[in-house]
């Protein structure tokens, strides 16, 4: 089949019209995959926290704060540019115990830079255990 003079590079400039739309939503699904990705992280991490802090047995030598931040491991966020956790009740003094029963909350917070949306957006979690 021979091709009509005027159908030759149809195909090319529909290409031509369409590859800059496509490209620029590839480019803003960038940051929100960044953040999901975050927000999970942040999800296993605040888990990890609160589960340690309610395990925690005073035995005079640790403080709760620093048995948890020794066996919690060090969050790696993507692009991100600061974190915050707070453990309650969890104080660093070493004789202090926990009641049975009682909930422990672990909040992580933290801050991304962006690529193309406007920011740094924030985002925090927040996880509840029981002390054993």
């Amino acid at each position: 089949m021979v091709a009509r003079r005027k159908d030759k590079g149809q195909g090319l400039v529909e290409f031509a019209l369409i590859a800059p739309i496509l490209i620029l939503l590839l480019l803003l699904a960038i940051d929100p995959f960044f953040k999901a990705v975050n927000i999970a992280l942040a999800k296993y991490y605040t888990f990890q926290a609160a589960r340690e802090a309610s395990i925690f047995l005073a035995d005079g030598t640790h403080s709760c704060d620093s048995w948890v931040r020794s066996h919690v491991s060090e969050p790696t966020l993507l692009m991100g540019t600061g974190w915050t956790l707070e453990i309650a009740p969890c104080p660093t003094d070493s004789s202090w115990s926990q009641v049975s029963g009682s909930t422990v909350t672990a909040t992580f917070n933290w801050e991304q830079s962006t690529v193309w949306w406007e920011g740094p957006w924030t985002g925090a979690m927040v996880t509840r255990d029981v002390f054993q």
